[in-house]
């Protein structure tokens, strides 16, 4: 099955696995990076305001599902949409690599804010 998924949908497949990857790569990053730190966490600061959220790393793991889970319906609609048309397939497997960037750049400012 996944070599037909591969051979059909290559740019979708690759687009998704990249995606998958930055997500993962960016919670177990910000998981080993802050997983000695006992204090709260902070999970999102301003210049004007200062610190905004705190939490903890179950909150981080939260953020990380999520963007699984994006990552997996997306998928599932750019294959779909692949089938029947190989222009939009392509743009929501693009916009959702895109967006599983935007994450890893969150959890990049999450431990660099830390």
């Amino acid at each position: 099955m996944f070599t037909r998924l591969w051979r059909d949908h290559r740019a979708i497949t690759v687009a998704l696995a990249l995606s998958a990857l930055s997500v993962l790569g960016g919670w177990f990053w910000a998981w080993r990076a802050l997983a000695p730190i006992r204090q709260p966490l902070i999970l999102h600061y301003t210049s004007q305001v200062g610190i905004v959220q705190v939490g903890s790393l179950q909150d981080i793991a939260g953020l990380a599902l999520l963007g699984l889970a994006i990552v997996v319906v997306n998928g599932t609609l750019a294959l779909y949409l692949d089938a029947r048309d190989w222009f939009l397939g392509k743009l929501l497997a693009t916009v959702t690599l895109a967006v599983s960037i935007l994450l890893f750049i969150a959890f990049a400012a999450i431990v660099g804010v830390n």
